[in-house]
């Protein structure tokens, strides 16, 4: 039962980081804010006419990576189908509030990639459970929290060095 609660406080403390990054863009003003809106419906168009912008494509499979092992964790007697949809939905969800918000770019691309980091995290916490057994969600949630930890320091150097008041 602590595992449960620790993976939920986990999700929670991932899915306000998630938020920061993808709705505010890691920012703390709303001012600093881009006020644009685009909408993209074709997927991967960019390959028909440049290069695929690769650094935004693994970006946004790398953020979701962890929601997909949290999911599963949280849901792991579920069936598939329910670990996947909120990811795909959190996807969605974001993408059109970018639009309605004008806040960035609205891309088919960000739903189809971040869904895949969602599913590439299922599998990696898949493989954990095969390889720790019974204590694979103690080894999550410890990597989890030493890497929160990390992040917290890494974003208060980052905004101390760079003079950003937050």
């Amino acid at each position: 039962m602590k595992e449960k609660r620790a993976t939920r406080f986990v999700f929670f403390i991932y899915f306000l980081v998630l938020v920061w990054i993808v709705m505010f863009k890691m920012k703390f003003s709303l001012a600093d804010l881009p006020h644009y809106r685009a909408l993209n419906l074709d997927p991967f168009h960019d390959a028909l006419n440049h290069p695929i912008r690769t650094r935004e494509i693994i970006d946004n499979v790398i953020i979701f990576i962890p929601y997909g092992i949290l999911m599963a964790m949280m849901r792991d007697k579920r069936s598939f189908f329910s670990k996947i949809f909120p990811i795909f939905l959190t996807s969605l969800c974001f993408e059109t509030l970018q639009y309605v918000f004008a806040i960035g770019s609205t891309d088919v691309n960000d739903v189809i990639t971040n869904t895949l980091g969602g599913l590439l995290g299922i599998f990696i916490f898949w493989i954990f459970k095969k390889v720790f057994r019974r204590n694979a969600e103690k080894v999550v949630i410890t990597l989890a929290l030493i890497l929160i930890l990390l992040l917290v320091i890494f974003i208060a150097f980052y905004y101390i060095l760079t003079g950003t008041v937050i």
